[in-house]
């Protein structure tokens, strides 16, 4: 079958060019591609080692004050030349130690060198922005700061390639999209750690996109050429499209050098990817095998000694380690049983292509493996396996409405309050509201795991208020991984172990009910957009600030970045948290016209001179936005002061005109631009007057095409009062007018009436 042309599709970017960075455990590399020429995706050959590679390995090395000194292969080279001077040292050192002259050299311990770190993510069930993590001496920084520098890295890089296939010009951030690889398996807290360590590596919100590992190489299988390992001659067809046809169902099998991710996807008629099973799997990649084999070496050699050679002789530790990552074979047991144990489930029985993706994919030891364990499958291993998820981000980054389907991951549900069921339900859940018994803790499903659900789908819930005095209906989101049935009856415990709640809140959740009457309609949207609300105001974030055990102290400093700006400057990193939250509060306690003083006297009016077109000095206003004494950028002044653009932009133009005084709200005593005084409608009717007693006065034309047009009214006077002297608004002003000066000139009511 012929592949399609890509270049009949148009890419959905809006840039000069999509890159894609995979940030591996073992290895890391970045792909890219132009938007005038998107299928043609480019790596960049790394020199790893002792052979040339398209990733380097994932290892970072920080100098003494946590800057960067070097990353991939020569973060490697460099720390182990190190180790290997002061090991040096320490030997030539030896003679001087009876003259009471030792010296020694441990600089190389003061450095910080991180690799293999990313499964931290996956292990750690309590992910926070302060997690720290240790180096290979046990040093500790933050997570968050060694995950953004190795992006940044991996960015710079890639952008100095790019640049250097430009004949002029030069291309920047702006003008690239980007998309990070994460393993399907991973938490949305593991996934959302990562999107902000992009964020603060450079990227900007906007430009970013998460691709999911399996998908995106999927994504290359459709649209690239493979190559069977069982049968070398099939290079003339494309074996993907050859043997996955459409409608069809087919599983990836994504072995990464730390985990290993396993789904099910089918084959769209559309040529879309549609996920059937999420994604399953677990620490099963590359690197398990090298926990493996140090077991072996600690039985062998001893767990002490293994530590001094790691200790003393930190090259050839990192050698060894090398040359078995070259070298390993087997740890295949584990990733059979997950594929069994999802062929097991007999809405796959039809499944008989497995594509195997990944670098630890390329092991023929594990190939033969799983072509012995499942003899009637048949394997598609693409060239340059290994390279099948970084390409494949590029394509996901180019091509619009790649996925029309996902399989949920959780089952996601709202707590809700439904009439009580003798019999049925437990006693102890009955509780009595408005006289009538009802039962509460029921979980009302919102979607079910594994239900396939298209992107920007919404669910929506018909709810009503328990009592008839409350004004909005809160809801408890909480979330599964269990497969529940028949949630619409079934009650929970708010047990951790069994659904988790995605907020918590002080006020009382049983506020809903599930029945049909008195429909005030809400959807999914709004409950998760009231959950942006509760961050404010309960001190909650997507990922949980690091608890504290010990002692309180209200003074003590807080996770600042639960609140955010775009600017470079990071104006919340010197505030503490509680108090701004607590300021926001004191806030919504004021009156209006109190609170917009209060910001009125926060804004400084600062004038610049500048020289007009006509060189003439012309002074404009700016507006200074400070907090606690410190300058910040607008958009922080509008988050800690509860405000609106459009509010702040009328404080402004209110400072301008007239000054640090209070507002007028209304009408009342302005003077609208291009009003009509009285004078001005006056005049208008003497006109129509005088010149109808001359020539007469002419039939009006209807306006062509516009019968509908409603009439327009004139703009009030400057005090919209009418002839009888009280104050009216809108139109009515202007009939008042009318109607005084149709009087004065002689016009009374009986002459505009019918017959």
């Amino acid at each position: 079958m012929a592949q399609k042309n890509l270049k009949d599709i148009k890419s959905k970017s809006t840039r000069a060019a999509v890159a894609a960075i995979d940030f591996g455990t073992t290895y890391s590399g970045f792909a890219f591609s132009w938007k005038f020429d998107w299928s043609k995706v480019q790596v960049i050959e790394n020199c790893s080692g002792n052979f040339l590679s398209m990733k380097v390995p994932t290892s970072l090395l920080l100098n003494p004050d946590k800057t960067f000194a070097a990353f991939g292969i020569m973060a490697d080279i460099y720390y182990t030349e190190m180790a290997e001077k002061n090991d040096s040292d320490s030997d030539s050192d030896s003679d001087s130690e009876n003259n009471g002259e030792k010296r020694t050299n441990e600089d190389y311990r003061n450095y910080y060198y991180f690799h293999r770190f990313k499964m931290l993510l996956h292990e750690n069930k309590k992910l926070h922005r302060n997690l720290m993590i240790k180096d290979v001496t046990g040093k500790e920084m933050k997570a968050m700061d060694v995950f953004s520098i190795c992006i940044k890295y991996l960015k710079n890089a890639m952008l100095s390639e790019m640049n250097l296939q430009l004949a002029e010009g030069q291309i920047i951030e702006n003008d690239i999209d980007f998309v990070l690889t994460v393993p399907a398996i991973w938490g949305d807290e593991a996934k959302l750690f990562m999107r902000e360590a992009a964020i603060k590596a450079g990227i900007k919100t906007n430009q970013l996109t998460l691709a999911l590992e399996p998908e995106a190489a999927s994504i290359y299988c459709q649209h690239m050429y493979l190559v069977d390992k069982k049968d070398e001659s099939s290079n003339e067809d494309d074996t993907f499209k050859r043997s996955v046809e459409k409608g069809q169902k087919y599983m990836v099998v994504d072995l990464g050098g730390g985990t290993a991710d396993i789904t099910v996807h089918k084959r769209t008629a559309d040529g879309t990817l549609e996920e059937l099973y999420p994604a399953t799997g677990g620490p099963l990649g590359g690197t398990s095998v090298d926990s493996e084999f140090e077991k072996i070496f600690e039985e062998i050699a001893g767990k002490d000694i293994l530590k001094s050679f790691a200790k003393e002789s930190m090259e050839d530790y990192l050698a060894m380690l090398r040359d078995f990552e070259a070298k390993k074979r087997d740890s295949s047991d584990g990733i059979i049983k997950c594929v069994a144990d999802v062929l097991a489930n007999k809405d796959f029985d039809d499944v008989t292509n497995i594509i195997m993706v990944g670098g630890f994919s390329e092991c023929k030891f594990v190939q033969a493996a799983l072509r012995e364990k499942f003899k009637t499958r048949d394997f598609i291993i693409p060239a340059d396996a290994g390279l099948a998820i970084l390409k494949g981000a590029v394509y996901f980054g180019h091509l619009p409405n790649a996925i029309s389907r996902r399989a949920a991951r959780y089952t996601y549900g709202i707590q809700i309050c439904r009439k009580f069921k003798p019999g049925e339900d437990p006693e102890h859940k009955k509780i009595t509201v408005g006289g009538m018994e009802r039962c509460k803790d029921v979980l009302h499903p919102l979607v079910k795991r594994g239900e396939r659900i298209e992107p920007g789908c919404e669910y929506p819930v018909v709810c009503r208020s328990l009592k008839p005095s409350q004004g909005k209906i809160e809801c408890g989101i909480y979330v599964s991984k269990e497969e529940l049935d028949n949630l619409f009856r079934e009650h929970f415990e708010l047990d951790t172990n069994t659904c988790s709640r995605l907020s918590q809140s002080n006020k009382s959740t049983d506020t809903s009910s599930s029945d049909n009457d008195g429909k005030d309609e809400i959807d999914i949207n709004q409950v998760v957009n009231q959950r942006v609300s509760q961050l404010l105001e309960n001190d909650q974030d997507a990922i949980p600030d690091e608890e504290n055990t010990g002692d309180e102290n209200p003074d003590s400093e807080e996770d600042s970045n639960s609140f955010k700006c775009n600017c470079s400057n990071n104006c919340f990193e010197n505030f503490n948290a509680t108090k701004i939250r607590d300021h926001i509060h004191r806030l919504r306690e004021m009156a209006k016209d109190e609170k917009e003083m209060f910001i009125i006297g926060s804004v400084k009016q600062i004038g610049s001179k500048k020289i007009t077109s006509k060189r003439k000095e012309r002074t404009r206003l700016r507006s200074d936005y400070s907090f606690k004494g410190q300058n910040i950028c607008k958009q922080a002044f509008l988050i800690i002061n509860d405000c609106t653009e459009k509010v702040l932009k009328n404080i402004n133009r209110h400072l301008n005109n007239i000054g640090a005084v209070l507002r007028e709200h209304r009408n009342t005593g302005k003077k609208p631009h291009h009003a009509l005084k009285y004078k001005d409608i006056h005049n208008a009717i003497t006109f129509i007057v005088n010149y109808a007693a001359e020539v007469g006065m002419p039939q009006p034309e209807a306006q062509r095409g516009s019968y509908g047009i409603p009439p327009i009214f004139l703009p009030s006077s400057d005090t919209k009062k009418g002839q009888d002297g009280t104050l009216t608004n809108g139109p009515n002003a202007v009939i008042s007018m009318l109607d005084h000066a149709l009087t004065e000139n002689g016009f009374g009511e009986k002459m505009f009436s019918a017959g």
